[in-house]
């Protein structure tokens, strides 16, 4: 399944990781060589790359290459709301990417141990947010 999202000239949206409030259009954000992916987040994480106070997005796979993410906010929204830039993904192993938790977050290595196990995980560092008017993927 295909899953285009169209935005027209009026969804406009702010930087809100640096506490600016320079309004761009959401077509400013991306370009026809950015390979886009929908990520679904729940909203105080979203809230939390907004305000600075996330550094990594965290999980057990990822992309290769640094990568632009539609942010589709579960749960209390159900609706695309943002747009991330994600710098280059770091792979390592559990420990490797707990420890970088831990500097991200004092006192998050043990909960970023649970979710990741034995495994392997990635830390993808957000470079920049953009938060714009919810659009809903609902069908009516």
């Amino acid at each position: 399944m295909v899953l285009e999202l169209v935005f027209d000239s009026t969804n406009y949206g702010h930087l809100s990781k640096k506490g600016m409030n320079e309004m761009k259009r959401v077509s400013d954000l991306v370009n026809k060589m950015d390979q886009l992916v929908l990520m679904s987040l729940r909203e105080e994480y979203f809230e939390k790359m907004l305000s600075g106070e996330k550094g990594f997005e965290y999980r057990k796979s990822f992309r290769k290459t640094p990568t632009k993410c539609f942010i589709y906010i579960s749960k209390t929204r159900k609706a695309v709301s943002g747009l991330v830039e994600f710098g280059q993904p770091i792979f390592g192993s559990a420990n490797e990417i707990c420890e970088i938790a831990e500097k991200d977050k004092p006192g998050s290595f043990v909960g970023m141990k649970a979710y990741l196990g034995k495994g392997k995980g990635v830390a993808i560092p957000i470079k920049k947010v953009y938060e714009f008017s919810p659009v809903s993927l609902e069908v009516r």
